[in-house]
């Protein structure tokens, strides 16, 4: 099933994958465009992995061969253990 949170987890997923390509493009240009800062891509990094996460677990949660109910458990830990590692830490001092 199509969510909102897909098609944006598309547009960073890609966004991201052409970041080099888009700052080279933009360069050539005559025209001034800003591109995001470190701290604003690195956010889009971490927006990306939740984003994926989101997907992931809707799926998983989505499936109609096989009880969902017994998924929710393992989510909750991959969550709390996924969120805690540092790439989710922007804008934290360690």
């Amino acid at each position: 099933m199509p969510t909102p949170w897909g098609s944006i987890l598309a547009m960073i997923t890609c966004l991201l994958q052409n970041r080099d390509a888009i700052a080279a493009y933009l360069e050539g240009q005559s025209y001034f465009l800003s591109l995001p800062t470190e701290a604003e891509w690195s956010k889009l990094q971490v927006l990306e992995k939740l984003l994926a996460m989101r997907e992931r677990a809707t799926t998983l949660l989505g499936g109609e061969e096989y009880a969902t109910l017994s998924v929710v458990l393992y989510l909750v830990a991959y969550f709390r253990r996924e969120i805690g590692k540092k790439d989710f830490r922007f804008g934290r001092r360690s």
